[in-house]
C-alpha cells in the first residue's frame, strides 16, 4: 500500500492497548507510525527515565502531570532518529477518528506548510485566564498555548 504522506506519526500512550492499536491501524496508510509509551512494555518504543533526563517537564511543572511522560520519550526518540525535513505528528492515544478523516487531515495540513499545526493557539494576552500559564514561567518570555493532544510539527 502506498503511503499518503512522508510524515512520521507518533502515538503517545501510557501503555499500549486497544485504543493505541485502533489508532495505529487507522493511521497505517498515512506514513511511518510508531507507538511511544510511558511504561516499559512490548508493543512500542520506550526509553528509561535516565535516558530521557533533560526532556522532563514538557507537560508543564504541575502536580497533575509527571515530569517524564510519553512526550519526553517521543522527543528523545526523535533526537536520535529524526530525518531531515521530516514532519512529525504527535497524537495522544485518546484522539479518535476514522482512516478517511485522518487522510483528509494529513493532506490539508501538509498543503498548509505550517511549522506547527495545532488548534486553540493563543497568546497570554489573548487568553490571560488559562490555568497553566504559571507552568511555563520562566522558560518562555512570551509564551503561547495550544491544545496539542493532536499536532504536527
Amino acid at each position: 500500500m502506498k503511503r499518503v504522506s512522508s510524515d512520521r506519526l507518533l502515538i503517545l500512550t501510557r501503555q499500549p492497548g486497544a485504543a493505541s492499536e485502533r489508532l495505529r491501524v487507522a493511521l497505517a496508510s498515512l506514513g511511518r507510525v510508531e507507538v511511544v509509551m510511558d511504561t516499559a512494555r512490548s508493543g512500542g518504543t520506550w526509553y528509561s527515565d535516565v535516558e530521557v533526563l533533560g526532556y522532563d517537564g514538557l507537560m508543564g511543572q504541575t502536580e497533575v502531570f509527571p515530569a517524564l511522560t510519553a512526550w519526553s520519550r517521543a522527543f528523545y526518540h526523535l533526537s536520535l532518529t529524526l530525518g531531515e525535513e521530516e514532519a512529525v505528528w504527535f497524537i495522544e492515544e485518546d484522539v479518535a477518528g476514522g482512516a478517511e478523516c485522518w487522510e483528509a487531515l494529513v493532506r490539508l495540513t501538509e498543503a498548509s506548510v505550517a511549522d506547527l499545526a495545532a488548534w486553540d493557539v493563543r497568546s497570554r494576552e489573548e487568553d490571560p485566564g488559562w490555568y497553566f500559564w504559571h507552568t511555563v514561567d520562566p522558560w518562555f518570555p512570551q509564551p503561547w498555548k495550544a491544545s496539542q493532544p493532536l499536532c504536527r510539527v
